[in-house]
């Protein structure tokens, strides 16, 4: 098929309208193949809210060297019945959110980070997350921070929403082991 300068023309400003609106709609970014690069999704606030409880969790003891989060959701921390999976996009945002904290890893198998000794490789902490359960200003999100045979935190978080985003404003229920 022979392009006609009509043709050409048409194809062009096809594409320059797709990339001026995939520009003007970009707003997060998403983690391909190692790079991070523009999505034109609605902002997500589990990521927020997940965060801020990693944050909050991984601040349970200040001698944590590592950070692993296991990547589902389980509504139990003390059985294996995990129901849901944070997607690629969630993790990407989080860990862009949590780069400061020291060696930040999803790990999809919890017992690869545990060591015969039942501590955590690396000196770190084993951060498994439960469901988000709320409104739209408030939630709470249960969470376990392993560290040990005996060295553990059960918490439930009190996330809210305010101007600056989703902040841990307290807990309930903490267990240590």
């Amino acid at each position: 098929m022979k392009r006609t300068p009509v043709l050409r023309a048409c194809a062009a400003a096809a594409v320059t309208a797709v990339l001026a609106t995939e520009t003007a709609t970009c707003a997060d970014p998403v983690e391909t193949a190692g790079r991070v690069t523009p999505s034109a999704t609605v902002p997500d606030p589990a990521v927020d809210i997940y965060a801020a409880v990693i944050r909050s969790a991984a601040k349970t003891e200040t001698w944590y060297e590592a950070i692993y989060v296991y990547d589902r959701i389980c509504p139990s921390q003390m059985k294996d019945d995990c129901t849901g999976q944070l997607t690629d996009r969630q993790q990407a945002l989080i860990a862009a959110a949590l780069s400061d904290l020291p060696r930040f890893e999803w790990v999809s198998d919890r017992l690869s980070v545990i060591e015969p000794s039942s501590g955590v490789r690396n000196g770190g902490a084993l951060i498994t997350l439960g469901p988000i359960r709320g409104s739209d200003t408030q939630v709470q999100v249960q969470a376990e921070a392993y560290c040990g045979n005996v060295c553990a935190h059960f918490t439930t978080w009190l996330v809210e929403r305010s101007d600056s985003g989703w902040e841990v404003t307290g807990n309930t229920g903490d267990a240590t082991a």
